[in-house]
């Protein structure tokens, strides 16, 4: 890899701006590389042409700026592929395809969705998910909130939390991902066949209400 020219001092307010190069600085390495294990901060400091101490300045440690750095690309593949899908009007079928999209990624993804929710990242950070709601951290959790709210208002999802069902809906679909990734060749079905059969088996799983004891609590 060749290394770019010396970046110039960031002026005041540049935070944004240098925190952008870094995570294609890092991204850089991996595409190199095919290895999170390979992003370090020194190397990161001198394909971004900075010094390390102003890598430091925006994250704490090597493994934050690793996990930061897998979460950013979930993000932005998870932004495109909701425009993609920006059309459909049925909440349960953009449900279903945004599930759909969690495994591509993880598959498209491999080392950097380990980093993500697999571990080799930022869990030895015992605060890393201080002040952060349930799933909120993704485009993932943001967005299925969001639809499962929707898909609740028109009758088509059982009335409940629709926090505690999107994280349902997101544990079968990463316990999926997860499985296809740790364990390569298992005798299972076709990976798509078997993706699309769980996203119908949840989507059928969540129209029935879970039972009093996972309804919303009323304040007071």
């Amino acid at each position: 890899m060749s290394k770019p020219p010396a970046r110039s001092r960031s002026r005041k307010g540049d935070g944004p701006t240098l925190r952008d190069d870094l995570f294609a600085a890092g991204a850089a390495i991996l595409a190199e590389t095919g290895d999170p294990r390979a992003i370090t901060i020194r190397r990161v400091a001198e394909v971004c042409g900075v010094s390390q101490a102003a890598i430091y300045l925006h994250f704490h440690s090597r493994d934050e700026f690793v996990y930061d750095l897998a979460r950013e690309a979930f993000n932005a593949f998870y932004d495109a592929r909701f425009d993609e899908i920006a059309g459909i009007t049925d909440p349960v079928k953009r449900i279903k395809l945004l599930g759909m999209a969690l495994t591509d990624f993880a598959m498209e993804n491999r080392r950097l969705y380990h980093v993500l929710y697999m571990g080799d990242g930022n869990e030895r950070d015992p605060g890393r998910f201080d002040g952060q709601e349930i799933l909120t951290k993704t485009m993932f959790g943001t967005r299925v909130i969001h639809e499962v709210t929707e898909a609740m208002r028109q009758g088509m999802i059982a009335p409940g939390d629709p926090r505690l069902v999107a994280c349902l809906l997101w544990m079968s679909m990463h316990g999926t991902a997860s499985l296809l990734i740790a364990l390569p060749g298992y005798p299972l079905p076709p990976a798509d066949f078997v993706v699309e059969a769980m996203v119908e088996f949840t989507a059928n799983a969540v129209a029935r209400p879970l039972g009093p004891k996972f309804m919303p609590r009323r304040p007071g």
